[in-house]
């Protein structure tokens, strides 16, 4: 048996509105993205090859899968720009099926089984049979030998098949969440260290002082909870995601990638980034944080102030002397590597001359060249002429994994000079996404000072 993945746009048109920015197969349930559900299925029900349709079979959530190694299946992608269902689908990728029978799944919704005693529905290879939504969202097998016109039965043998939820708003959306946080979790494969019924915690989860978690709650990776939070009962909160000093969260959905700020009330709320939904009304709160708008774009390119310009300046004219002293002598070693710039929506690239950190200075004055931050000096220029900030996010690299770390930070604003650097989180992608994500909720002009003081001295104290 073979399966078609189809992700429809007429049934996912809630989600690109409510959510933009969000792939409908990244959609975050109980901190698992949606599609890893289907795939599940899949391997619970002992097929190999699996196609993934959709309008943008380029998107980030291709890799965000990290392959597909741990379902043991081959996947492939293609494009459904068309948007078509059921049969015509499966017979616009006749080639893919290849006479075999086929798993569909189209639109969105939640497939209800039971990892600990899953067993394939039975069907005819003659026939076509469908467990769907009012909406038509579901699932159907479609037998190899089901003849062309063949109607679709919504019924399956003596075995009762797996059901089908609907998902079709906030409201339903929610709904489910709170289903899994509050025990259907255990049904499936969740993502997250389980220490105890009902308790799912991610990977670099950190936990300030004075802080209160109470199950049920899941926690997803690279998230932060500041001094005296409060966290559940029944709280998903995503990755990537940061609830500030003082606030509670129960019986709510953050999804990945959000702020919660200082001395809030969250409760029967799901939060995406900036946006805040009341499921049982649907009334949504946009919330403009102050914190945000010394990394709010202009026209496509970053708003540098006039301070930092000004500090750049006298940082320049510190530097010029020790740097014309010492630029002769040193033996550092240098690439060009092509960085993230500024962007919006569309990442910018540039090529720029960077000393290699991991390289050793090869003499006295390469080594205070680099605890003076000569090493940044050349890019000063670039402060200059708004193209990068003195203290910012941290330079990022082109790849696919920063990547996808840039898909998270859409206000993204790089700097010489980063809190990442500071903590020295450079090679661990997991922590320099959550320093990032700090940054980016808490950046402003104090700050900046404090970061850029503190880098100085470590810097001017390090052996290299």
């Amino acid at each position: 048996m073979k399966c078609i993945i189809n992700c429809t746009q007429s049934s996912t048109a809630w989600i690109t509105e409510a959510f933009p920015g969000l792939s409908p197969y990244m959609l975050s349930i109980g901190n698992k993205p949606y599609l890893e559900y289907l795939l599940d299925f899949c391997t619970l029900a002992g097929i190999a090859d699996v196609l993934v349709a959709s309008a943008d079979p380029g998107a980030e959530w291709r890799y965000a899968l990290d392959g597909a190694e741990r379902w043991s299946l081959k996947i492939s992608y293609c494009k459904n720009a068309d948007d078509l269902r059921g049969r015509p689908l499966v017979d616009a990728f006749a080639d893919f099926v290849d006479g075999d029978d086929t798993l569909l799944f189209q639109g969105i919704f939640m497939p209800v089984y039971d990892k600990r005693d899953f067993k394939m529905p039975e069907y005819s290879a003659d026939g076509i049979v469908a467990e769907l939504t009012p909406a038509g969202d579901g699932y159907m097998i479609i037998g190899r030998r089901a003849p062309v016109g063949a109607q679709t039965e919504n019924r399956f043998g003596r075995m009762a098949p797996p059901a089908v939820e609907r998902m079709d708003s906030i409201l339903s959306f929610y709904e489910i969440n709170m289903k899994l946080v509050y025990g259907d979790g255990v049904r499936y494969n969740m993502p997250g260290y389980s220490s105890e019924p009902n308790v799912y915690i991610g990977r670099n989860v950190v936990i300030a002082a004075a802080s209160e978690v109470t199950q049920p709650v899941m926690l997803g990776d690279s998230l932060r909870l500041e001094r005296g939070t409060r966290i559940g009962p029944g709280a998903v909160i995503g990755n990537n995601s940061l609830v500030d000093t003082g606030t509670d969260v129960s019986d709510s959905v953050v999804i990945g990638n959000s702020y919660i700020g200082r001395e809030m009330d969250i409760c029967g709320k799901v939060i995406y980034r900036k946006s805040i939904f009341d499921p049982a009304s649907g009334e949504r709160l946009d919330i403009n944080d102050s914190s945000m708008l010394t990394l709010m774009l202009q026209d496509g390119n970053a708003f540098i102030s006039i301070k930092q310009r000004l500090i750049g300046l006298m940082v320049l004219l510190i530097q010029v002397i020790p740097f014309v002293l010492l630029r002769p002598f040193i033996k550092l070693q240098s690439e060009n590597v092509e960085c993230y710039m500024f962007q919006n929506h569309t990442p910018r690239c540039r090529r720029l001359k960077l000393y290699c950190p991991d390289k050793p200075a090869g003499n006295m004055a390469g080594c205070y060249f680099r605890k003076l931050s000569l090493d940044v000096f050349h890019l000063l220029p670039l402060v200059f002429c708004g193209e990068l900030r003195l203290v910012g996010n941290y330079l990022l690299p082109v790849n696919e994994r920063n990547g996808k770390i840039l898909s998270h930070l859409k206000d993204y604003a790089p700097g010489l000079f980063s809190l990442t650097q500071l903590n020295e989180h450079e090679k661990d992608p997991d922590k320099l996404e959550m320093d990032e994500v700090y940054y980016a909720y808490h950046a402003g002009f104090w700050l900046n000072i404090r970061l850029l003081v503190r880098i100085m001295v470590q810097r001017l104290m390090t052996q290299y």
